[in-house]
């Protein structure tokens, strides 16, 4: 169990259209005590998230993806919850950390080991009335922004 604090009960939404990038981050959250729920896609995770809006404590998803694609998704989540935080992860668009922070999230690039995603989602989710912008992990840096 993640020693920063207790996960058991607290929900994630995990959005991405890759069957294979969803489950390794489910996989690792869930081995943590996270409680989480998936979608393939931007307009099923609208649906998830207006089914368990109240459970769910981040939005972990994918930027790219066709129709509705990661940034669309958080715009129409935050219309509903304008708090939620929010981690953005790409394969393909490592330098999307800048424009995270613009939306008032965090990014965390994919490839990376389960262990640095679990603790980025942590630090996210400790973060009270901040936002933590994940860098690049080339940078390795950690920058806040209030939201």
């Amino acid at each position: 169990m993640n020693t920063l604090q207790q996960t058991e009960k607290e929900t994630i939404l995990i959005v991405d259209d890759n069957d294979g990038d969803l489950l390794l981050m489910s996989m690792a959250l869930r081995a943590e005590g996270y409680r989480v729920l998936l979608a393939t896609s931007g307009k099923e995770a609208l649906e998830v998230f207006e089914k368990h809006s109240k459970e769910i404590c981040l939005l972990l998803t994918d930027i790219l993806m066709p129709g509705m694609d990661g940034v669309q998704l958080v715009q129409n989540v935050r219309k509903l919850a304008p708090q939620l935080k929010v981690v953005f992860t790409s394969g393909y668009k490592p330098n999307f950390a800048a424009e995270a922070n613009e939306h008032g999230a965090g990014f965390v690039e994919k490839g990376n080991d389960s262990t640095r995603l679990v603790q980025k989602v942590r630090e996210v989710l400790n973060s009270k009335g901040m936002f933590v912008n994940v860098l690049n992990m080339v940078f390795g840096e950690q920058r806040t922004s209030t939201g």
